[in-house]
């Protein structure tokens, strides 16, 4: 199979997250995503291995990969550090967890780009997505979401250099002073389009930067991660005009 594999993850953040989606709900949201029937490599704590089974069913698109967050770099290279939080943030919801795990996304990318085709059901691609686990969320007709998801899978993209990302704000209205204290929608965060070879770029950029930037300025979402990249450290990306629905998934391309 050739086409784009879409990376997700649902992760146990070993806090309560009872004023958030419950688990049920996220892995429902998940089934309208595995419904397109697209390949899929989900990266999931083993603690949510019976919500899975019971609720998803072992769709036969969906290659998972249990991994915990505390095994990730991205926990690992700030796990000494006595990180600040934005001073203007939803605490049940924007903990150190949560933030942390959002920054992951180009490291779970970078793995997936590893993972070999004989291991993952013989999908052969140089394109992947990420998407978030619970997008559908955001979605107001699903139905035709889940059409478009399975046509996109099916286009033809750069094989290099490819990094598309939606955002909600154009570059000018973006307040650098803000970056680790308020949330910017330069990005939208729940969705990109990227080669293999500018994830690699993405993934060390953030390795280069992402632990001495947290000590020295805190700890922020990815999305505004993502700004500092653009503004201060040459990241490109190919930013399309989107928002937090429908139109979150529509590439340009």
């Amino acid at each position: 199979m050739s086409g784009i594999v879409f990376v997700t993850a649902f992760l146990d953040l070993g806090e309560d997250r009872s004023q958030n989606k419950s688990v049920d709900v996220c892995f429902n949201h998940f089934n309208s995503l595995a419904r397109t029937g697209n390949p899929i490599h989900l990266f999931l704590s083993a603690s949510y291995k019976e919500a899975y089974d019971r609720i998803c069913k072992h769709p036969s698109n969906v290659f998972v990969e249990y991994v915990e967050l505390g095994q990730l770099d991205t926990f690992r290279e700030i796990a000494d550090l006595d990180v600040r939080l934005p001073s203007s943030r939803t605490e049940f919801k924007d903990t150190r967890a949560f933030l942390t795990m959002m920054n992951a996304k180009a490291e779970l990318m970078q793995r997936a780009t590893g993972v070999s085709a004989s291991e993952r059901y013989s999908w052969s691609t140089r394109h992947f997505a990420w998407i978030d686990f619970s997008i559908f969320h955001v979605v107001r007709d699903t139905e035709a979401t889940i059409k478009y998801l399975a046509d996109l899978s099916k286009a033809e993209f750069p094989s290099e250099n490819c990094m598309l990302v939606p955002g909600c704000w154009g570059a000018p209205h973006i307040n650098a002073a803000t970056l680790f204290d308020a949330i910017n929608w330069r990005f939208c965060g729940g969705f990109l389009v990227a080669s293999v070879d500018a994830i690699l770029e993405l993934n060390e950029l953030y390795r280069a930067h992402f632990r001495r930037l947290v000590s020295e300025r805190g700890l922020t979402w990815e999305v505004n991660f993502w700004s500092v990249l653009e503004n201060e450290y040459g990241w490109q990306p190919q930013w399309y005009k989107a928002d937090h629905d429908d139109s979150i998934v529509r590439a340009h391309i």
